[in-house]
């Protein structure tokens, strides 16, 4: 399951206000950001087992600087399992067409 090289999502959280964009590493080498933007890189396994790398970049927030490795984690974990659920659609649909 090959995705896109290039994954655009803004993802806005209630309580920090915070804006952020995902993108997709695997196949990107320079995006040109901020050096000083808040960046946030993690893996994502998908149903295949292929790891994808992936990076959070705010472009705006109103959380301290403490308090963003929590929003962080949160995003993180609602953008894996929103891929997850991607991925489950994919096979479904794959699977359907099959039959």
């Amino acid at each position: 399951m090959q995705r896109n090289a290039f994954i655009y999502l803004l993802v806005k959280t209630l309580k920090s206000y915070t804006v952020l964009e995902v993108l997709l590493l695997d196949e990107i080498k320079d995006f040109g950001f901020d050096k000083n933007a808040q960046k946030h890189k993690f893996i994502y396994k998908n149903f295949a087992g292929i790891e994808e790398s992936h990076l959070f970049v705010v472009h705006f927030t109103l959380a301290e600087e403490n308090e963003l490795p929590e929003v962080f984690a949160k995003c993180e974990k609602w953008y894996c399992d929103y891929l997850d659920w991607e991925d489950k659609n994919i096979i479904t649909d794959e699977h359907s067409k099959l039959n």
